[in-house]
């Protein structure tokens, strides 16, 4: 870095000189300034030296999983962010904030993930995944969002594929419930095998199976039930577990991710059996509800004034928010 100085004056400016910080903050101003110089042509025939290309990409990979407790202002603050990682310029849009943290949070309970680290989970991820980023980070912050408890009731997902989103639900629960937290328990529903995909030309194979293995086998608080949605919902009532001595019933859900079948019968289905085992505050997030013309969309939007439930779209998402009532979802005229 130096040796890049000394070939390239650093062009003055108003923020604060890297010399009034240290360490970390130093490295990040310095680059900081390269950055902009680089942009603006100056030297861009010689361009930094090999050392300090090594440099620029090591910082940037600090920046992605650093702590944000660990983030001075000078980093948080610094308009030059964006140009060495743009991640942590870009805002969240409003639709996607979710709802605020409940109120009712354990005593000692440590706060959760902030977003670049949402990020970067679900850039980890998104490896392992079909749906795009933005989508994957629409269940982050939800899963985030949920109620907390000393012994939170489990989360759901119906359609598991490779693993990715029940990974990121994973992964994510290991932040929020932290040693010596009781974590919840996260239950996948997928018959995998050779299979029509309603909806669209796929098709299941081996593959997807063993990748799911691959990726949840070192969670022990994951369950998996290898049979289609509509076996699961038949034997919900009859099913359970047993966790610190006690049957474990699945009779309430602090989140539930429809990501399975896609046909309107099917999927309207699920939500009416799982949409009153929600938790205050809780979620249920139905994927892909633009499908067949929007008519699992359009059946939420004419049944939402009856239930006590806050819609919200994203993209091709549909997000229920449980407000404090338990939902009944009334017969259609």
């Amino acid at each position: 870095m130096r040796r890049y100085e000394r070939t390239h004056p650093v062009i003055a400016q108003e923020e604060p000189s890297p010399k009034e910080h240290g360490g970390f903050d130093q490295l990040f101003v310095e680059l900081s300034h390269l950055g902009k110089k680089l942009l603006s042509g100056e030297g861009a025939r010689l361009g930094p030296p090999k050392s300090t290309r090594r440099t620029m990409r090591f910082q940037a990979g600090l920046l992605a999983v650093a702590p944000p407790h660990r983030l001075s202002a000078i980093r948080r603050q610094h308009p030059a962010t964006a140009l060495i990682h743009p991640l942590r310029s870009r805002p969240i849009p409003d639709e996607t904030r979710p709802p605020a943290i409940p109120e009712r949070v354990p005593d000692n309970h440590p706060p959760g993930p902030g977003t670049l680290r949402l990020r970067w989970e679900v850039f980890r991820c998104r490896q392992k995944s079909d749906t795009k980023t933005r989508f994957l980070l629409e269940l982050a912050l939800a899963v985030v969002a949920a109620p907390r408890s000393a012994d939170p009731p489990p989360f759901l997902e119906i359609g598991t594929r490779s693993g990715g989103s029940a990974l990121l639900i994973l992964r994510l629960l290991d932040l929020v419930y932290p040693p010596p937290a009781r974590r919840p328990l996260v239950l996948t529903v997928d018959p995998y095998g050779s299979r029509p995909y309603a909806g669209a030309p796929f098709e299941y194979d081996d593959r997807h199976y063993r990748a799911m293995k691959q990726a949840l086998a070192g969670y022990a608080n994951h369950v998996h039930y290898m049979m289609d949605s509509e076996l699961f919902l038949r034997q919900l009532d009859q099913l359970y577990v047993w966790r610190a001595g006690a049957r474990l019933a699945f009779d309430h859900f602090s989140l539930v991710y429809l990501d399975g079948s896609h046909d309107p019968t099917v999927v309207w289905a699920e939500i009416e059996c799982l949409l009153p085992r929600i938790i205050p505050r809780g979620f249920l997030i139905v994927d892909d509800t633009d499908w067949f013309d929007g008519a699992i969309r359009r059946r939420l939007e004419a049944a939402a004034p009856r239930l006590p439930i806050t819609v919200r779209h994203h993209g091709k998402q549909t997000i229920l928010t449980r407000d404090a009532d338990p939902p009944q979802l009334v017969p259609e005229a």
